[in-house]
């Protein structure tokens, strides 16, 4: 199952020059995104609202340093974070690796091109990020409800309901049907068969 990132992917842009930040704003709007630029050096009591859905940043190296390898950091352990993957843009080409927790670094002076094609890696990284962790839930689930099969299982010995958690008494089709992916179908054994026909059978 394909797990998509629902509207316009969220751009997080930060650069120390205001008229480079509108630049890359402008870029990203134009390629389908929805840019967001924010101040690096302030810090704002929303800064936690960024990250509850998946984003993608574009830093300079150095709003880099001052904001966006906090944010990443936050969304990897604050629950209910979502993923992220960020753009790193250096200006000196002798840095060989990329900065601690970036997806990917571009150096000055690049094509546009080069930034979207980083942009776009995130967002197809982001989807699949989402998709994992779904499937991650769902397994969870999954071994929660196969857990309350296991053990002993209250049961009447009269009409064989089970009882549940809380203490309601259920048909145990229902009960297994609701904790597992069993469905159930009725017939008759031969034993029962042979029961309901002398049942009908005219007395002697």
């Amino acid at each position: 199952m394909r797990c998509e990132i629902s509207g316009p992917t969220k751009v997080l842009i930060a650069d120390e020059l205001p008229e480079r930040a509108v630049q890359l704003a402008a870029w990203a709007a134009e390629w389908g995104f929805n840019p967001m630029a924010i101040n690096a050096f302030e810090e704002t009591p929303e800064e936690a609202d960024r990250i509850r859905e998946p984003w993608l940043g574009i830093f300079s190296h150095l709003t880099w340093r001052a904001l966006g390898q906090r944010l990443t950091a936050v969304s990897e352990i604050l629950p209910g974070a979502a993923p992220c993957f960020s753009v790193v843009i250096l200006q000196s080409p002798e840095v060989l690796s990329a900065p601690h927790g970036a997806g990917a670094m571009l150096w000055r002076p690049f094509q546009p091109s080069e930034l979207q094609v980083g942009l776009s890696l995130g967002s197809r990284i982001l989807g699949i990020t989402l998709e994992r962790n779904l499937q991650a839930k769902q397994l969870e689930k999954a071994r929660a409800q196969l857990s309350q099969l296991e053990g002993m299982l209250p049961i009447c010995m009269d009409c064989k309901r089970i009882r549940d958690e809380r203490d309601r008494w259920q048909p145990i089709e229902h009960y297994i049907s609701a904790r597992s992916r069993a469905a159930f179908t009725h017939g008759l054994c031969p034993v029962c068969f042979q029961k309901r026909v002398r049942e009908f059978q005219p007395a002697a």
